[in-house]
C-alpha cells in the first residue's frame, strides 16, 4: 500500500483542519441519557470494553512510538501539532529533538479525542482529533459518524455529515496507520447515505461496488473485526431491499445467506455492543417485516441486557427500546 508523500500529507491535514473550524454547532448529546466520565486513568482502565467493535489499541506513548517506527514521517505531523498546540514563547520542537516526554503529551491529547467521544461530546472528538493527524483520524471520523446517525437535527445535515466523511476517509486511503478504521468509516458512511435514498438515487450514487469491498478487504485484514462484520451484514441486506434478490446477487453477489453469516459471527461475540443486535434487527425487518418479528424480538431483548458504557451505546439503547415496543405492539396487534 502506498504512503502519501509527507508534504502532501501535511497539507491535507491542514486543509482538513480549517474545514472542520468551520462547521456549525452540532447538538448535545441529551442531558436525559446517562453521563459518563472516562477522566484520568478510567479511560484506559475501560479501553477493551469501549472499542470492543473496532480493536483498536490504547493511545500511549508506546503505542505512538511503535507507529513512529514504522511511519518515521510521523515524527514531523506530531511535533507539528504539539508545535500548534504550545501557547509559551518556546522555541518550537524539531522532529529531531523529540523525546518520550514529547510523546506523552501527544498521546494525552490522542486519548482527550477518545475521551470526548465516548462521553459524548462529539464534535469536540472530531476538531481535536483532526487537529493531531492520522492518529486522531480515528477518534474524529468515530464521532462524526455517530453524531451523524444519533443526533443529526436534519437529513440534510446527517447527509452533509457523513459525506464529510468520506471525504475525509478518501483523503487517508492511502496512509497506512489509518487503514482499517478509515476503510470502516468510508464504507459506514457511504451505508447510512444510502440506506435514506429509493432505490435509483441510491444506485445513481456509485457507493454500491465500493462499500462492499471495502468492507471484504477490511475483514480479511481485520478477520476479528466487530462493526466491519456487522457493517458488511447490514450492505448485504441493504443492496436486497434496494435491488431485489436476484439483481443484489447477480450484480452485486450480495445474498441474505451471506447477510446472515456475518450478523452471526458478529453476535457470537463477548461482550456484545447493543449495536450489533439492533443493526440485525432492522435488517432482518427491512427483508422479511413481520415475518420475522420472533427473531427480532429474541435480538433485542439481548440487546437490552447489555450495560451501556458510553454515550454512543446509550443511543443505540434508545433505538433498541424504541424497536422492541414497537414489535411488542405489532405482535398484540
Amino acid at each position: 500500500m502506498r504512503k502519501l508523500p509527507l508534504l502532501l500529507l501535511i497539507f491535507i491535514l491542514a486543509t482538513l483542519s480549517r474545514l472542520t473550524q468551520a462547521n456549525d454547532v452540532w447538538a448535545a448529546y441529551p442531558e436525559t441519557l446517562p453521563q459518563y466520565d472516562y477522566s484520568s486513568d478510567k479511560l484506559k482502565k475501560h479501553w477493551d470494553r469501549l472499542t470492543t467493535g473496532i480493536n483498536e489499541p490504547f493511545p500511549d506513548v508506546t503505542y505512538l512510538k511503535s507507529m513512529v517506527s514504522r511511519h518515521p514521517e510521523l515524527t514531523r505531523i506530531i511535533t507539528d501539532a504539539l508545535n500548534k498546540a504550545n501557547t509559551s514563547d518556546a522555541q518550537p520542537l524539531t522532529h529531531e529533538a523529540i523525546n518520550d516526554a514529547h510523546y506523552q503529551r501527544y498521546a494525552l491529547q490522542l486519548q482527550e479525542s477518545w475521551r470526548a467521544l465516548f462521553e459524548g461530546r462529539f464534535q469536540e472528538a472530531k476538531q481535536l482529533g483532526i487537529r493531531l493527524g492520522p492518529a486522531g483520524y480515528i477518534p474524529a471520523l468515530y464521532a462524526q459518524c455517530i453524531y451523524a446517525q444519533h443526533l443529526a437535527r436534519s437529513p440534510q445535515e446527517k447527509h452533509d455529515l457523513l459525506r464529510e466523511v468520506i471525504t475525509l476517509s478518501d483523503s487517508m486511503r492511502d496512509y497506512q496507520p489509518a487503514t482499517h478504521y478509515v476503510l470502516f468509516s468510508n464504507a459506514y458512511a457511504k451505508a447510512r447515505i444510502a440506506e435514506d435514498l429509493s432505490l435509483s438515487e441510491a444506485l445513481a450514487t456509485g457507493y454500491t461496488r465500493p462499500m462492499k469491498s471495502d468492507l471484504e478487504q477490511l475483514m480479511s485484514l481485520q478477520p476479528n473485526h466487530l462493526f466491519g462484520a456487522a457493517a458488511l451484514g447490514g450492505v448485504h441486506a441493504g443492496i436486497i431491499e434496494k435491488a431485489g434478490k436476484l439483481v443484489a446477487r447477480m450484480t452485486y453477489g450480495a445474498n441474505e445467506k451471506s447477510m446472515r453469516k456475518w450478523f452471526e459471527q458478529a453476535m457470537n461475540h463477548t461482550p456484545l455492543p447493543p449495536v450489533i443486535p439492533l443493526e440485525y434487527s432492522i435488517a432482518l425487518n427491512r427483508l422479511h417485516g413481520s415475518k420475522e418479528a420472533e427473531k427480532i424480538k429474541q435480538l433485542l431483548t439481548k440487546a437490552k441486557t447489555t450495560v451501556p458504557v458510553s454515550a454512543e451505546e446509550s443511543l443505540e439503547m434508545t433505538k433498541v427500546r424504541a424497536m422492541l415496543k414497537e414489535i411488542e405492539t405489532g405482535n398484540n396487534n
